[in-house]
This record gives C-alpha cells, structure tokens and sequence, in this order.
C-alpha cells in the first residue's frame, strides 16, 4: 500500500501539533508522526511548564485551542521583578493596560488540546 502527503510532521509536541493545526484546514493532506501514543490530560500535574506569552495565546485561540486550555491548570503572571545583583527590573500587566504578561502552563495541556483539536481535523 502506497500513500502520498503534502506535508508529513515528525514529532506530535507542542510545535508539531500547532502545525498540523495551523494547516488543518488546508487543502494539503498531512501525516503526523510520533513515538508515542498521544495521553490525556489527567489528575497529575506535568512538572514541564511554559510560559506562554499574550502572543502565543493568540496563536493557540487562533488554532482553536485555547478554549480547552484557558480554564484548566493555568497561572497568569500580573507582575514579575528580575533582579541581577543589585539592579532589578519590574514587569507589570496593568501598566500595558493588559490583564496579566503571560500564562505559565504544563506543557502536557498544551499539547494535549492540540492534539484534540488536530484530530478535529482528521
């Protein structure tokens, strides 16, 4: 058996799933390849976060999944001081009038409202 794809993505993580997303409604006939088989968002917390910034949670809301990540394990970030030695640095939501700076949130729900939303598509 013989069969042909436009686009053939390796690896179903955050970035490999995005882009099967972000084509998803393409014309284009896509493969997603990946080791493992994709896991549910369960009770245990991934300990792999990220910080995703107002940008990429456009992104996401613009692939269709943000709605399944907003109201699950997310933390806003409102403020943040970065010091080195005696120099610091403050970051604050309110003074680019925005609700907060960036969301920290476990890798493992960012992937997984990917994957539900790719295979959406499918």
């Amino acid at each position: 058996m013989s069969t042909r794809f436009d686009v053939v993505i390796v690896g179903a993580g955050m970035v490999g799933a995005a882009l099967a997303c972000a084509l998803g409604e393409s014309r284009l006939k896509i493969a997603v390849l990946d080791a493992r088989a994709p896991t549910a968002v369960g009770e245990e917390y991934d300990l792999r976060v990220s910080a995703l910034t107002l940008a990429s949670r456009t992104v996401l809301q613009n692939l269709g999944a943000w709605e399944a990540i907003q109201h699950r394990r997310v933390s806003p970030v409102e403020m943040m001081e970065v010091w080195e030695e005696a120099d610091s640095i403050r970051f604050d939501a309110a003074e680019i009038g925005e609700a907060c700076l960036a969301y920290i949130v476990e890798n493992g729900l960012v992937q997984a409202a990917l994957i539900e939303r790719m295979y959406a598509f499918a």
